[in-house]
């Protein structure tokens, strides 16, 4: 069983346990804010937890390949599911050819006999 506990490293008092991890814990990865750490185990599941009192699980995900280190992508800050998608959508839109009107002409072409 993977064991990952919040520490105060002035005093070495032990605040808690971050609960949930199976297996060796290969990578730890603190946040830019250091409001949350992502916990990488041989299970192959990525976690991500608050740091916090509470320390609870936020996400958790099966990565399928052994994970040897977890790092934070300081480029993309939280985003609601709902903002990812509206900001993909427009980019679909904005990146789409514009089909250009072009107006029928009524007059038929004369063809040569």
């Amino acid at each position: 069983m993977g064991n990952v506990q919040q520490m105060d490293m002035r005093t070495g008092h032990v605040f808690g346990a971050f609960k949930g991890i199976a297996g060796a814990v290969k990578s730890i990865s603190l946040s830019e804010d250091g409001a949350k750490i992502a916990v990488a185990g041989l299970d192959r599941y990525v976690r991500v937890f608050e740091t916090g009192s509470m320390r609870r699980p936020l996400h958790r995900a099966y990565v399928k390949q052994r994970v040897s280190h977890v790092v934070w992508d300081w480029e993309h800050k939280d985003f609601s599911t709902q903002e990812i998608e509206e900001q993909e959508a427009e980019d679909i839109w904005e990146t789409m050819d514009k089909a250009a009107l072009k107006k029928k002409s009524n007059k038929r072409k004369a063809v040569a006999i």
